[in-house]
């Protein structure tokens, strides 16, 4: 389906969601199914670091008559956190994005074997074997498949408590990705002809000066584009977030961040963009 086709008043959007491409649980088609289902008619597929399942999540939605437009998480390193910056209708053959992704999957993998070594230091041996299991790309071994092998041997009693007591930022096992700076996703994004988006920005714990703070660095870095509805988000953090993008004149994005059945939201059901803000669709 193409978006044009789509009157303005009825779309039903999810621009952020996971495959097994990244860390998801689902492949692109199980993806397109469940929008089809919720009825939405406008999605994206932005694997963490990974623009290689889009293909396949295209022609999924073609089949399911689904406006689709290609997309891409990127991590970026910012005060000692991991920020997200989502890309929107990019240009996936983009050279400099393509080396720039591989580049951080190099990194992830060196992360990986480093977070099993702080976990071998607090008694848990065989953690990088026991992540691979979970793992769908072997090159995007990531924190959450860790966070899996630890409730699997009974170490923690949910993902969430994984992060909380053992890989979360500020945690015995946490080791920092060596990550492009928010500047540097932006660039590359708008290289590859796409829209850049700040991800979830409420789910970061920053309050006050310190959210401010991050959404003058990602606008001074050329960013016009925030998620204001999200999975990631609670119902609080998407009003707040909503607010913002009214005073700060924000262009607005949503997306489930969908990984799998058991945690945040369904694909489409993270609520809508208010009527009174401009909605990326319209760059598109």
């Amino acid at each position: 389906m193409d978006l044009r086709s789509i009157e303005k008043s009825s779309v039903i959007p999810d621009l952020h969601m996971h495959s097994i491409f990244s860390d998801g649980n689902y492949t692109p088609e199980q993806l397109a199914e469940m929008a089809s289902e919720n009825g939405v008619n406008l999605v994206s597929l932005t694997d963490h670091d990974e623009i290689a399942g889009n293909e396949r999540m295209r022609k999924a939605c073609e089949q399911k008559g689904i406006a689709f437009v290609s997309g891409v998480e990127i991590s970026t390193g910012y005060a000692n956190k991991e920020i997200h910056i989502v890309g929107l209708n990019i240009d996936t053959s983009c050279p400099e994005l393509i080396k720039a992704l591989q580049e951080t999957k190099v990194n992830r993998i060196e992360r990986a074997e480093e977070i099993s070594k702080k976990l071998k230091e607090m008694g848990y041996s065989g953690a990088l074997e026991g992540a691979m299991k979970f793992v769908t790309n072997p090159n995007l071994v990531s924190r959450i498949h860790f966070a899996k092998w630890l409730v699997d041997t009974k170490a923690a009693s949910s993902i969430d408590s994984a992060f909380e007591k053992f890989i979360g930022s500020g945690r015995p096992g946490f080791v920092s990705l060596k990550a492009p700076t928010i500047s540097q996703a932006v660039h590359l994004i708008k290289r590859a002809r796409g829209i850049p988006v700040l991800a979830h920005p409420g789910r970061y714990g920053l309050k006050g000066w310190k959210l401010q703070a991050l959404l003058d660095e990602f606008r001074n870095a050329g960013g016009e584009v925030i998620e204001v509805t999200t999975g990631s988000h609670s119902s609080k953090d998407n009003t707040m977030i909503c607010q913002i993008a009214r005073e700060q004149a924000f262009i607005a994005s949503t997306g489930s961040d969908f990984h799998r059945l058991d945690t945040r939201c369904p694909i489409g059901k993270q609520g809508e963009i208010p009527s009174d803000l401009t909605p990326v669709w319209s760059l598109f």
